[in-house]
């Protein structure tokens, strides 16, 4: 998942939705559910680092850390376009984010598929 120090931005998912898919690599094919990993809710906060662009599709997101509840670590991926920027670099003087965002439900888990 990378070093932890470069999830240094505060996004939030779009309070207007449900839920947010998040994804086991960086690309975001509304069509294409077969790296959907989990969700998170809709006004979720979390640490993230990007933005990112993945190939060879046209999409940009950011990958977001995660922890499942036997504690494995992994990284996400979201779409920018369900979420919101609420500050950068917001972790950058306080020694990073304290606490992993838990996926709010996960099919079969985030750290199974991708580390």
């Amino acid at each position: 998942m990378g070093a932890l120090s470069n999830y240094r931005h505060l996004l939030a998912t779009k309070a207007k939705t449900e839920a947010v898919r998040v994804r086991s690599t960086p690309l975001w094919s509304a069509a294409d559910l077969s790296n959907v990993i989990g969700k998170l809710p809709g006004g979720a906060t979390f640490p993230a680092w990007g933005p990112l662009k993945g190939r060879p599709s046209n999409g940009i997101g950011y990958a977001i850390p995660l922890q499942d509840s036997s504690g494995k670590r992994c990284r996400g991926y979201l779409s920018y376009t369900v979420v919101e920027v609420r500050s950068c670099d917001h972790f950058a003087s306080d020694g990073g984010f304290k606490a992993f965002p838990q996926p709010l439900d996960v099919t079969p888990g985030p750290c199974s598929v991708r580390r």
